[in-house]
């Protein structure tokens, strides 16, 4: 079961950690369609719902989300996918990967400054 911080502050990242054990993969993700925190938040809360997720940053400014995950869970294109899915029809985001990261140590995760949501 996933364990997890959360708390919101809009100016800064939003961040949500989870504990898991074992070598991380980290993908920064180009986020298109977020307009406000609103968004931001939502786009987090549908990255930490995915199998594996460890932490999430969501970025609103940069339109940046740097996710930690366990390659043994789940893929960036399963990340994508749930960026993709939690818009709908009513509204488009999409999801790009901007740069990738495989070593356990570059991938610890800042400390949670803020966070997105009432995570599951």
């Amino acid at each position: 079961m996933k364990s997890l911080t959360s708390t919101l502050l809009f100016a800064a990242p939003i961040v949500v950690q989870a504990a898991y054990a074992g070598e991380s993969a980290v993908v920064t993700l180009k986020i298109s369609g977020m307009a406000c925190p609103r968004c931001a938040s939502g786009v987090c809360n549908a990255l930490v719902k995915v199998e594996g997720v460890e932490s999430a940053t969501v970025d609103l400014e940069k339109a940046l989300a740097v996710v930690r995950f366990d390659p043994t869970k789940t893929s960036t294109s399963r990340l994508i996918a749930a960026v993709s899915a939690f818009g709908g029809a009513r509204h488009r985001f999409t999801a790009t990967v901007a740069s990738t990261e495989k070593s356990e140590a570059q991938a610890a995760a800042p400390a949670p400054r803020s966070s997105c949501c009432a995570a599951p």
